[in-house]
């Protein structure tokens, strides 16, 4: 049994779901590494399964519209980590993120230029 309180229990099994690291939420809650691992272990909650959580996470937060250097920050991690371990574990690739997310901003930007203009006419420019 942990000597954990059950607040702190809790937000240990919280942090798992969200693929946090034994020392990332020991350090958060103030505790020692040994006492959430032993938590872990005693839960039954294998290194695996938090690190698919956190690749889950990862995934969502991502394409939710979080930036690369939000979701690092949120997992200290650094954005390299993040972007290798999602390609091989995820197979999320960056290069096609990206581009699938610039081709929806120009689409919105052109859909919003077309309204523009077909409410207030074409732009007509003048020096004086």
């Amino acid at each position: 049994m942990s000597n954990l309180s059950e607040e702190h229990i809790q937000l240990c099994i919280s942090g798992w779901d969200r693929g946090y690291r034994d020392d990332f939420i020991a350090k958060s809650l103030g505790v020692g590494y040994r006492a959430v691992y032993d938590l872990r272990v005693e839960k039954g909650v294998s290194v695996e399964e938090v690190q698919f959580n956190r690749y889950e996470c990862w995934e969502k937060l991502l394409i939710q519209g979080l930036s690369i250097a939000q979701v690092c920050s949120l997992y200290a991690v650094k954005p390299r980590g993040l972007k290798l371990a999602l390609w091989k574990h995820r197979n999320f690739s960056f290069a096609e993120w990206d581009k699938s997310t610039l081709e929806s901003a120009r689409r919105l930007a052109d859909g919003y230029f077309r309204k523009l203009n077909e409410k207030k006419g074409p732009l007509e420019w003048s020096l004086y």
